[in-house]
């Protein structure tokens, strides 16, 4: 492409304002250049490109060979990734280079690649420290789908970051170049912040300079023809003009028939390669010295034909690579995919992307496949493959003779990548037909398991059973009958609910399993000792999972802890989620402090080793921990991050909405509570899981009860309705019974003690219950739900046992509980409860908590203020456009900032009551006292105040 650039000042101008934008508001701005091809839409992309101020710039190309390798296109986005230790060498890497083992070199060692969305989480975190980043994509019509995702995940975390990335995109407007623009238009609302720009030819003036540029003589009359005969293309009239041909044809003839043979030969495989190839493979594959590389590339660089130096040689423009690739014979374009495919294979160990490209270009040369199907498919990078890709694995295999060994070993490799990306129903039926075809009992029965997970997953039990049967009749190898045991007991116990019968049979592999890994009465030849730990892990997953729908807590923490000295022998992600799992145990047993240390570990590490689900898991439950401890802000913290992170991922479907509850669950405590309610009701409306549905109607109704007592009984019975339907349809016991217990308390708040105490009778307590379950059914009772204790020595046992396991969000509404209930006896005591619970909850930064306690002191005539200093961006803020001469912050009090800010969302007075749980005539009072001090007429007026929404008190006791 010709270094002139003529006739888009208004293109330009659209491009530089939306990557202003960006910067100014400190967000991603995006931009799309569509245009036909030769209308300079890479010229036009690389002029804007050059002239952008940013701290780090990538630039992915799509080529048209390669659009369906998986992240073909991404590799400059890889090469941010730190690869291997063992493969450095002795430099330091970039300091914003994120160490993660097998991901630019897959091939070293016998590490397992990573899935798409750790790539993805892995790519996001080398590039977030890089300053303003600037990321360009050339014909994105040629992307491979997984590096389009990889650019969609990287927007959508700038987005939400609130990071400046400026992302610039040219291509052809294709139907899928269209979907590209309307799903990151999606993610970018803000219209000075997203344009897409349709790239016409250069009008008549524009071209006749463009060509009087590159050759001076003409006149304009021979100008103006040449930019008609070359319809307004930039490309084609820069041809013409160097080569004084009569037409675009003319001129990609004269080009091509002027080379020597070497040349030509060149031209000829850079086109089929579809990529930039460097000088060293070239020789190789066409079995040239370096001298008659160079001699033949400096030719197609004077006939404009090829660009780039010794290290990425590629065809000039696709226009040219197509000529070119049109005007070969079908003989040698064969043979020089054939060459293509040879290199790539032979530079590759288990590179999928690598292996992909080749398998095209054996394809295209007409060769057999069916080894290299075999290898893609048993890649440990098969989860890259999506759509197409797979669907062409699938044909393959079904084309070959069905008892080609090779063949078979591809189905099964297909089950697995079938059940790697969630298509059960295709790993079932492809897992059974290589346990018929087959001929090792070990791999048979290997084949009958898989099929038995992928129909367990589908939900038909008799189809698992009946495969697992068939997997124990085939060979007795320890592992076999371990994990045939495991997973029987796993569809015992979710898919037919059969509790007992799972945890015995989960039990009995575990005893099993032991002697197995102890070497008792196993010949060597059947010791697969790998196999055999994944096994023995599998089963003490099972038997945790019994133990925990049993309630057995003792037995829950023996698993954990076994198998977390199971998994250290497999490695760190096997550790990881050992340790989340015994940090579930440790919560059941109410040691929070333990439970927590070890969901921190799990979070940490996670983090490190990018396993974005994982972390998302171990974040939610680390701060919920951290919650129960009363460290609120902590709390806040972490789920923010886990936040972050699962809207970087789109928001999977597993688990939609646990992510969220640790951020809503640190909200009610120390936020909005109302806004807090608000967000849950819109959770529990998204996940479709009743499982999952449970326990957010189970936190709603209590915190509805416990802000709102009997004002909300209406609210509260309707999520207690609809959590009992969705504890019906989940069939848990063990989240039935912990439902019914809190059900108990919002019924008991709520003023229906009766109903409260049949709830308790419906969910006794189990044997060996956990200590603050115990502690917490005497909290119900002490609120009036057992007439036959003393509801102050249930409050204070209850006080004393919950303060000691570490719940300080408990203790803090056991204080206000057992302040009301001393009123009547002894006012003094109950009034210290009420402020020592102001005070906790202000250490703990729960100011719902602390508003509560607050209103029963100043009910029972307690002063309740603190004085403190009003939070300003000086002291005063500018109001109705001035500059800083607006009302006077500083005369506020924090109470009466938080009022003002609330005035200023648009909450009404009875709203704000209920929010800061003050009477409507003490809001009216503090509203009339604000816009008296600010000098203002009315709400209206207050609600213009620039920056008064932003503004909060201090942390700590509000004014009043």
């Amino acid at each position: 492409m010709n270094g002139i650039l003529v006739g888009r000042a208004a293109e330009l101008a659209a491009l530089h304002s939306v990557a202003a934008a960006g910067e100014a508001f400190n967000r991603p701005g995006v931009a799309f250049i569509l245009g036909e091809a030769g209308l300079g839409k890479t010229r036009l992309l690389l002029e804007v490109a050059g002239s952008l101020r940013v701290d780090a710039r990538v630039d992915l190309v799509g080529y048209e060979p390669e659009q369906s390798v998986p992240l073909g296109a991404a590799r400059p986005l890889l090469a941010l990734i730190r690869p291997p230790a063992s493969a450095q060498g002795p430099d330091e890497p970039h300091p914003n280079v994120v160490e993660l083992v097998n991901v630019v070199e897959p091939s070293i060692g016998d590490q397992r690649w990573l899935e798409p969305v750790r790539i993805f989480e892995a790519c996001h975190q080398a590039i977030r420290g890089l300053g303003r980043v600037l990321l360009t994509l050339d014909d994105v019509q040629w992307m491979d789908e997984q590096s389009i995702a990889l650019c969609h995940y990287l927007l959508r975390a700038a987005e939400h970051d609130a990071r400046a990335t400026t992302v610039i995109v040219s291509g052809r407007p294709t139907s899928v170049v269209r979907q590209v623009v309307e799903s990151f238009s999606r993610l970018i609302t803000d219209p000075a912040r997203f344009s897409s720009i349709d790239l016409g030819p250069l009008d008549r003036e524009a071209g006749i300079r463009l060509i009087h540029a590159l050759n001076p003589e003409l006149d304009e009359q021979r100008a103006a023809e040449s930019w008609a005969i070359a319809g307004g293309s930039p490309f084609w009239m820069t041809a013409m003009s160097r080569l004084d041909a009569a037409s675009p044809e003319a001129a990609s003839a004269i080009r091509l028939r002027r080379l020597d043979p070497d040349a030509a030969m060149l031209l000829g495989l850079l086109a089929v390669a579809g990529r930039p190839i460097a000088d060293q493979d070239l020789g190789d594959q066409l079995r040239w010295t370096s001298e008659r590389v160079t001699r033949a590339a400096d030719a197609l660089g004077k006939a404009g034909l090829a660009s780039g130096g010794s290290e990425s040689r590629q065809p000039a423009h696709d226009l040219i690579r197509d000529a070119a690739t049109r005007e070969m014979p079908a003989e040698l374009r064969s043979r020089l995919h054939r060459m293509v495919a040879e290199s790539l294979e032979r530079r590759t160990g288990h590179d999928v992307s690598v292996l992909w490209a080749a398998l095209g270009h054996r394809q295209a040369a007409g060769d057999p496949v069916l080894d290299l199907a075999g290898r893609i498919a048993a890649s440990p990078g098969r989860r890259w493959l999506e759509g197409e890709a797979v669907k062409e694995l699938t044909r393959i295999a079904d084309a070959a003779d069905s008892l080609d060994p090779v063949a078979v070993e591809l189905d099964a490799d297909l089950a697995a990548l079938a059940a790697d990306l969630g298509d059960h129903r295709t790993a079932m039926d492809r897992w059974a037909r290589a346990a018929d075809r087959r001929s090792e009992p070990g791999a048979q029965a290997e084949a009958a398991l898989g099929a038995a997970r992928a129909a367990h997953a589908l939900g038909l039990a008799m189809d698992a059973h009946a495969f697992l049967d068939r997997a124990r009749s085939l060979t007795d190898v320890p592992w076999v009958t371990i994990a045939a045991g495991a997973l029987e007991a796993t569809v015992l116990l979710w898919s037919e609910h059969r509790t007992r019968d799972g945890l015995r049979i989960a039990q009995a592999t575990v005893v099993a399993a032991r002697t197995a890994r102890l070497g008792d009465s196993v010949p060597p030849e059947h010791t697969d000792t790998e196999r055999l730990a994944r096994a023995f892990l599998g089963a003490l997953e099972s038997a945790f999972d019994g133990a925990m729908q049993t309630q057995d807590v003792t037995l829950m923490a023996q698993m954990a802890d076994e198998m977390i000295d199971v998994a250290r022998a497999i490695g760190t992600e096997a550790y990881l989620r050992a340790l989340q799992r015994g940090g579930v145990a440790q919560d059941h047993l109410g040691h929070v402090r333990e439970a927590g240390r070890r969901y921190r570990e799990v979070w940490d590490g996670a983090r490190r080793q990018v396993l974005p689900i994982l972390a998302v898991e171990a974040g939610t439950s680390a701060s919920l921990a951290l919650l129960d401890l009363g460290h609120v802000q902590d709390a806040m913290v972490i789920a923010r991050e886990v936040v972050a992170l699962h809207e970087r991922m789109g928001r999977p479907e597993i688990h939609r909405i646990r992510p969220l509850r640790a951020l809503r669950e640190a909200s009610l405590s120390g936020g909005d509570w109302r806004e807090a309610i608000a967000a849950l009701e819109d959770d529990v409306r998204q996940e479709r899981d009743p499982h999952y549905r449970i326990s957010t109607h189970q936190l709603i109704a209590v915190w509805l009860s416990r802000v709102g007592r009997d004002a909300m009984a209406g609210d509260v019975d309707r999520h207690l309705e609809a959590g009992r339907r969705d504890v019906e349809a989940a069939g848990c016991p063990r989240c039935g019974a912990e439902f019914e217990l809190r059900a108990a308390e919002a019924l008991a708040r709520s003023g229906r003690t009766e109903a409260a105490a049949l709830a308790i009778k419906a969910t006794p307590p189990v044997k060996d219950a956990r200590p603050q379950e115990l502690a917490y059914r005497r909290w119900i009772a002490g609120m009036g739900v057992d007439l036959t204790v003393d509801p102050l020595l249930a409050l204070s046992d209850a006080l004393r046992e919950l303060t000691a396991l570490g719940h300080r969000q408990d203790e803090i509404w056991l204080r206000i509980d057992l302040g009301r209930a001393l009123e009547a006896s002894d006012l003094a005591a109950a009034i210290d409860q009420y402020r020592l619970g102001s005070d906790l909850a202000a250490e703990a930064g729960a100011q719902t908590e602390q508003r509560l306690a607050d209103q029963e002191l100043r009910r029972l005539g307690e002063r309740t203020w603190r004085r403190g200093k009003a939070r300003s961006q000086g002291s005063r803020l500018g109001g109705h456009g001035s500059g800083g001469d607006g009302p006077a912050l500083g005369d506020l009090s924090p109470r009466e900032i938080e009022i003002a800010r609330s005035v200023a969302v648009g909450l009404s007075n009875p709203e704000i009551a209920e929010m800061l749980f003050l009477s409507r005539r003490t809001v009216e009072h503090h509203v009339s006292t604000i816009l008296r001090k600010l000098d203002l007429r009315n709400r209206t007026e207050l609600a213009a105040v620039d920056g008064i929404r932003s503004v909060w008190p201090l942390p700590g006791p509000p004014i009043d």
